[in-house]
């Protein structure tokens, strides 16, 4: 079969596998009682072409002889192999399911999959377990799973078929656009309908159709390498037999797991300076992404693979499901030792690429054995970077020393003589040509109007390189050049489906700023003192969550696909709608103006499972309280599924790298606190790297037994507080020598020393009768040593408020 053929072969696969099911979101719209595979076949032929095209994937991709279609019923020779590969693909991809002897239901709604998460040291999970409502995914707002008393009974089967259908008929691309399609319009339908006893479906049907998509492709390729007799085979029943006799002998291994892991992230987004480093840290961020995602495309187009087979991407790594054939596994060499040579050139050795892969069967992808698949994964993973220039010796070797160039760069310190100026409105200075063009990057993805970022065939509309490749923006889809080859979609990357194309690649940037300038921000958003926080967050034993978080018989590659896919729309979509509209915000009285509602800061970083955020320090610190709620609620209040964050404060003249490790070890600090024998699940706030007698930061807050505690007392100083309208602070309604008072007690308590109790008992006397002050210094002369520290925090942030 000739490379042409070969690529339509998988083409076809892989949207045959995206739409195979379609019919299940057909048939609960419109209550018809027929089975899901006539509901689809027809759906799709009365669409017309091309989607009549790929009707023989609904029709026939089941195997049961009592259906009224099956895969004994294809009459079209044509299409024999391609079909019984995507029946083979769905057994597999469905194999997860438990067997259900209980009933049907259409408005069963899709089970939270963080819910069923469980890591042996933590607490059992005791709310209520949490569903998604039925509904179209949005860019612009935040999807929450809710207990089936409180979740709306509303299921819109309707509108989502009417969704996918104007849309489909609006427009045709391939796999890479049916896949944004299919996530807008699937992501919260149940992937099946069977309820039992102590059983709902909590696997996405998108998730379940990108699967089967993802198998389907690597089995034909490895059978087209392999098996190419199969091919000639007319009688899909008899291709299905062979397909599973031949595949399923011992040592043949269809499925390779594939892991690409960018090196030395940390270090090149924080390992610059200069007044305009915050908007560099920005476009450094944005730009790494934009490399994994050109990355991860180049390798598939080389291949000659389909998006389909993304797994997950984000968080500085990407994997993969691709066919164990000789040909992949060379082109994997050749492709990491290609781009290793290409970002050493670029970047100096700063970025580089770790890559690894393991073979796997068909067994292999039932739940129960595809945990160790992944474990192998990492274990070769590490020691891939344990060796991060492999191979480029001659390289590394010939590599002159920069040292005799006579200027450096302003912005990242590499020398050279080859500087441009930086005449960018108000930059001044002389940076390098990769900082040049960060800078102009910075610029340009700053401006909310600017959507895509597309590969440039014009030099003079160049704004960005991304691996030798210049890129250009774009506000609308209209005003991208034809000759463009790829495009990435930043903003609402599933709102203008109809009229974006296979070229456009969802690449949501968390990139949310009240302004672009630090001091704007700290000006109209400090309350107080005028200090800039700073907040690094990430999610706790992620690791051990994808490891084993799940009992051995929910180990399945479509629940590894959702709750990779669920991590990425909260830290990619949700962060930036939970900037723009707070729920805490203790002081509303001092925010006016046509933006009131967005915090005050700018977020740097948010993918993956981890953020950073600066701004003003009290809407910095009111954040970090509203995105832990908000991802307690998105993991169902899950004990094992936590987030933990540290926030420090700095002067506006801080280094940004200087800030951005301050941060860092505020987040590791919060790891390290236990409340009640749990351990992490903490915020670290006003983060100094100040130590207690034990050699313990204690402004370490628990966040479901000891951080609303601190915010309920916090809001109970401010009940009569009053807010002048000519400054920016807040009067209260004791001394701050009282709140000062209330630190000293935590000081002395902190030191050991045992009077501190009795300097409490004696401060509550001096105080007035029936006062705020009398009844603080009573309570603290009898309260464990938790409730002194959570009040001495709470009055050292009222007392940062009311300077």
């Amino acid at each position: 079969m000739i490379e042409e053929e070969r690529r339509d072969f998988l083409h076809d696969l892989a949207i045959g596998g995206l739409l195979h099911d379609i019919g299940k979101v057909v048939q609960r719209a419109k209550g018809i009682r027929k089975n899901h595979m006539e509901v689809g076949g027809e759906w799709l032929t009365e669409l017309g072409p091309p989607w009549e095209k790929y009707a023989w994937a609904a029709f026939y991709h089941h195997t049961d002889y009592k259906a009224a279609t099956a895969l004994k019923d294809l009459e079209d020779a044509g299409k024999a192999v391609g079909a019984a590969i995507i029946a083979h693909a769905d057994n597999l991809s469905a194999s997860e399911r438990e067997d259900v002897t209980g009933k049907w239901d259409k408005d069963v709604p899709l089970r939270n999959i963080f819910d069923v998460v469980r890591l042996k040291d933590c607490e059992g999970k005791t709310s209520e377990d949490t569903y998604f409502p039925v509904t179209p995914l949005d860019d612009r707002g935040l999807i929450m799973p809710a207990s089936k008393k409180s979740s709306s009974k509303e299921f819109n089967y309707g509108s989502l078929e009417e969704g996918l259908k104007d849309t489909l008929k609006g427009s045709f691309g391939g796999p890479t656009w049916i896949l944004r399609v299919l996530e807008r319009y699937t992501s919260f339908v149940p992937s099946d309908t069977a309820i039992g006893e102590g059983r709902t479906p909590d696997i996405s049907l998108y998730d379940h159709l990108r699967t089967t998509a993802m198998i389907a492709v690597c089995i034909g390729d490895f059978v087209m390498e392999n098996y190419p007799q199969l091919l000639r085979e007319k009688d899909p029943m008899e291709c299905y037999k062979a397909l599973e006799r031949e595949l399923k002998r011992d040592n043949v291994s269809p499925f390779l797991m594939v892991e690409g892991d960018i090196r030395g992230i940390q270090k090149y987004i924080y390992d610059i300076s200069g007044k305009k480093a915050l908007r560099s840290l920005r476009a450094r961020s944005f730009y790494l992404e934009a490399v994994l995602e050109s990355t991860l495309s180049d390798l598939l187009e080389s291949l000659g693979m389909p998006m389909t087979q993304v797994l997950f991407v984000g968080g500085g790594h990407w994997i993969l499901l691709l066919p164990n054939t000789k040909r992949v596994n060379m082109q994997l060499e050749d492709f990491k030792q290609s781009l290793n040579r290409k970002l050493y050139k670029l970047e100096d050795g700063k970025l580089s690429l770790s890559l690894a892969w393991v073979p796997f069967g068909w067994e292999d992808l039932k739940e129960s054995k595809l945990n160790y698949v992944f474990k192998q994964m990492a274990l070769k993973l590490a020691k891939e970077r344990c060796r991060p220039m492999d191979g480029l010796l001659d390289e590394i070797l010939g590599n002159q020393n920069d040292d005799y160039f006579s200027k450096s760069c302003i912005i990242c310190g590499r020398r050279t003589d080859d500087l441009k100026s930086l005449d960018l409105e108000d930059e001044d200075g002389s940076a390098c040509e990769q900082c040049f063009s960060l800078t102009k990057l910075a610029k340009e993805i700053s401006d909310q109007t600017n959507k895509y970022l597309y590969n440039e065939p014009l030099s003079e509309n160049v704004v960005v390189n991304i691996l030798g490749a210049p890129y250009g923006v774009a506000k609308n889809a209209k005003d991208i050049p034809k000759g463009t080859t790829r495009v990435f979609v930043l903003r609402d990357p599933h709102n203008n489906l109809q009229e974006e194309d296979e070229r456009f690649i969802s690449l949501p940037w968390a990139g949310y700023a009240w302004d672009d300038e630090i001091g704007k921000v700290c000006d109209d958003g400090c309350i107080g003192a005028h200090k800039l926080g700073a907040l690094r967050m990430d999610v706790d034993n992620l690791g051990r969550i994808f490891a084993e978080g799940l009992d051995k018989n929910k180990y399945s590659l479509s629940r590894i696909a959702t709750m990779s896919r669920l991590l990425t729309q909260f830290f990619k979509v949700y962060i930036p709608v939970i900037a723009r509209n707070p729920n805490l915000r203790l002081v509303k009285e001092l925010f006016t103006g046509a933006q009131e509602n967005g915090r005050r800061l700018i977020v740097v970083y948010s993918g993956g499972d981890d953020l950073y955020v600066v701004g003003a320090w009290n809407e910095v610190i009111e954040f970090a309280v509203d995105v832990v709620e908000c991802f307690r609620k998105f993991t169902g209040d899950n004990p094992s599924v936590t987030i933990s964050g540290g926030m420090v404060m700095a002067d506006e003249t801080t280094p940004m790298y200087m800030l951005a490790e301050m941060a860092g070890a505020a987040e590791e600090s919060a790891k390290e606190h236990t409340c009640q024998g749990v351990r992490k699940d903490s915020l670290a706030l006003f983060y100094s790297g100040d130590l207690d007698a034990q050699g313990v930061f204690d402004k370490k807050f628990n966040t479901r037994r000891e951080l609303m505690t601190l915010i309920e007392k916090l809001k109970s100083f401010l009940k009569d507080a009053e807010f002048p309208k000519d400054k920016k602070t807040v009067k209260l309604k004791v001394e701050r020598a009282f709140l000062r008072k209330i630190m000293a007690l935590q000081e002395m308590e902190r030191e050991a020393q045992p009077l501190w109790r009795a300097h409490a008992a004696y401060s509550a006397g001096r105080s007035k009768e029936k006062s705020i002050e009398k009844d603080v210094f009573s309570e603290m002369e009898s309260a464990e040593k938790d409730a002194l520290r959570i009040t001495s925090v709470c009055a050292e942030w009222l007392d940062y408020m009311i300077r």
